[in-house]
């Protein structure tokens, strides 16, 4: 099912939420909930920084818990203005929502699949 909905919706706004391989994936990056969220973003910035580094990139929201996702590399700056980072700005994003968050859960029936938060992919 992974591999499906990679295939239709990558690069693009779909996270896609999976048990993790906690022999390669450290705890810390899955919250210690043994799940791991995984996307491949459709900007060709990031497409790059991922390809000339040939790892995964493990990187928190560019917006606080529960604060409006930014559009704007101006709107990050702001949620983020009393912190220490550093923002490549791409320029606005293309779609302005969320990425669909689809949780993948394995059972002895097969993969049921749970959107958690609800975004740039349609059910």
């Amino acid at each position: 099912m992974f591999a499906k909905l990679a295939k239709e919706f990558w690069p693009g706004p779909l996270t896609i939420v999976l048990k993790a391989n906690l022999d390669l994936i450290p705890t810390m990056i899955t919250a210690n909930t043994g799940y791991v969220g995984v996307r491949m973003p459709n900007h060709p910035i990031a497409i790059e920084l991922i390809t000339l580094s040939g790892l995964p990139i493990a990187a928190p929201s560019a917006n606080k818990f529960g604060h409006v996702s930014p559009t704007k590399a101006s709107h990050v700056l702001t949620d983020f203005a009393l912190n220490d980072v550093t923002i490549i700005d791409g320029g606005p994003t293309s779609v302005g929502i969320e990425s669909t968050v689809a949780k993948l859960i394995e059972t002895e029936a097969g993969v049921t699949i749970y959107i958690l938060r609800r975004g740039g992919v349609s059910q």
